[in-house]
C-alpha cells in the first residue's frame, strides 16, 4: 500500500466532460451558489466575489484557461498559515472538482490513502444535482485524476531515471512525458493518461516529481448515468495504487 507520509501534496480531481456553452445564466450562478453551500459548506468556500488577490496552492487552475465559475476553499495550514485552493471549476467544456487530500504534513481531509473512496458518493450526488441548475447539462466522459507531487532524494535519483531514460544522466533538468494507456474492462474500454514531469533546480537538491493519472472512459457517450460513473470511478480506484507503483522508488 502506498504511504502518503512521504508525499508533499496530493489531490484528487473528479472530472468530467460537457457540452459546449459559452456562458452561464445570473440565474444559474446563484443556483449553483445555493446547491454548492447546502451540498457542503466547508467545502466549497469562497465564492469569486469574494475571492480577490488570493494566493495559496493552485492545484494547476494557474495553467487553465478563463473559465465561466471558479469557485474556493480556504485551508488552515501549519502555524497558522492559511492556503486557498480551487474547488470547483466550471469551463466551458468541463467541470472539475478537486479535493486537496494533503499538503506538506497536513492532511486536509480525512482521507489516508491514494484511491480517496471517501469523496466517491458525495461527488456523484452532486453532480447528478447540477442539471437541476444548469440547464441542459449532461456528461460524455467522466474521470477520476491523482495528482501528487514527490521528492527524490540525492542517493535515488539515478535509479529513478533508470526506469524512464536509457541514459539516466543526473544532471538532466528537466523532462515531461505523456502516456496513454488503453484499459479493456468488461467489454468497455478506459483511457490511463499520465502525465510525469521531473526537474531540479540544482544538481544538490532533490528531484522534483509531479505526476498525473486521469484515468476515464475512453469513449464518449451521449449522456452518463450514476452507474457509468461508479463504473469509472470504481475500476479507477481498483487500478491507481499498481499504477502509481510502476512510478515509485
Amino acid at each position: 500500500m502506498i504511504s502518503l507520509d512521504p508525499i508533499p501534496q496530493f489531490v484528487v480531481h473528479y472530472a468530467c466532460k460537457i457540452p459546449f456553452r459559452t456562458e452561464l445564466k445570473p440565474s444559474e450562478r446563484d443556483g449553483l451558489k445555493a446547491l454548492l453551500q447546502n451540498a457542503d459548506a466547508e467545502h466549497f468556500q469562497i465564492f469569486p466575489a469574494d475571492a480577490q488577490n488570493l494566493s495559496g496552492i493552485g492545484m494547476g487552475i494557474a495553467n487553465q484557461p478563463p473559465g465561466l465559475l471558479t469557485v474556493f476553499r480556504q485551508y488552515p495550514m501549519e502555524e497558522g498559515a492559511i492556503a486557498t485552493a480551487p474547488t470547483l471549476i466550471f469551463q466551458n467544456d468541463s467541470i472539475t472538482i478537486p479535493v486537496l487530500i494533503k499538503v506538506g504534513k497536513k492532511f486536509c481531509t480525512a482521507s489516508r490513502n491514494v484511491q480517496a473512496k471517501e469523496w466517491d458518493q458525495k461527488m456523484k450526488a452532486l453532480l447528478f444535482q447540477l442539471p437541476d441548475v444548469v440547464k441542459g447539462l449532461k456528461y460524455s466522459r467522466i474521470g477520476k485524476v491523482y495528482e501528487l507531487v514527490m521528492p527524490i532524494a540525492q542517493d535515488k535519483k539515478e535509479a529513478f531515471l533508470r526506469k524512464f531514460l536509457s541514459d539516466p544522466s543526473t544532471g538532466i533538468a528537466e523532462i515531461g512525458l505523456v502516456i496513454t494507456n488503453i484499459h479493456p474492462v468488461e467489454g468497455k474500454n478506459l483511457n490511463i493518461n499520465t502525465q510525469l514531469r521531473f526537474q531540479q533546480m540544482t544538481l544538490e537538491q532533490p528531484l522534483v516529481v509531479s505526476l498525473r493519472v486521469d484515468i476515464n472512459n475512453r469513449d464518449l457517450a451521449t449522456s452518463m448515468d450514476p452507474r457509468d460513473v461508479d463504473f469509472v470511478w470504481n475500476n479507477a480506484n481498483a487500478i491507481i495504487e499498481s499504477h502509481l507503483e510502476k512510478f515509485m522508488i
